[in-house]
């Protein structure tokens, strides 16, 4: 029987790794590619959203809202699409500028910044330092807003 030396099955499993690794890489590229592409896909969301909002784009807004969407503004006010749109319609919420000052990071399907909004919300000329957290959904291979997080910051 042959004596199998020390460096034989070191070799072994290192160009086993090496296989492994290479054979790999691929599917790392497209994840990568894949999750580039979704957060780009909601960087657009986000700006389609704000322009819906500006120039009060009522149809936009029903093509970029899922039919489950809500709308959490503060802790206590939470607005189904239909009641928000509805509030936007008789002009009690009207958005006059949004300005995006920051990205934050993307976590799955979530995204978050921070802007400046100004407009008119209940009656009263407003200007406030807001953090939003949009969270998507993709369906019949289409993204759409699930959830709108608003948190006034200053």
């Amino acid at each position: 029987m042959k004596k199998v030396k020390f460096w034989q099955p070191v070799i072994a499993v290192l160009l086993g790794l090496s296989a492994s690794i290479a054979g790999s890489y691929p599917a790392i590229q497209s994840i990568k590619a894949e999750r580039e592409m979704t957060q780009a896909e909601i960087i657009e969301l986000n700006h389609q959203l704000h322009n819906a909002l500006l120039y009060r784009d009522f149809p936009a807004l029903q093509l970029l809202l899922s039919d489950d969407f809500e709308v959490h503004v503060g802790a206590e006010l939470v607005l189904t699409k239909q009641e928000w749109i509805k509030n936007i319609q008789k002009q009690n919420v009207k958005y006059s500028d949004i300005e995006e000052l920051k990205t934050f990071n993307f976590q799955g399907n979530q995204f978050s910044s921070l802007s400046n909004v100004s407009g008119e919300f209940c009656g009263v000329e407003s200007a406030s330092l807001v953090e939003a957290t949009i969270t998507t959904v993709e369906r019949k291979e289409k993204r759409q807003i699930k959830r709108l997080i608003i948190k006034k910051v200053a």
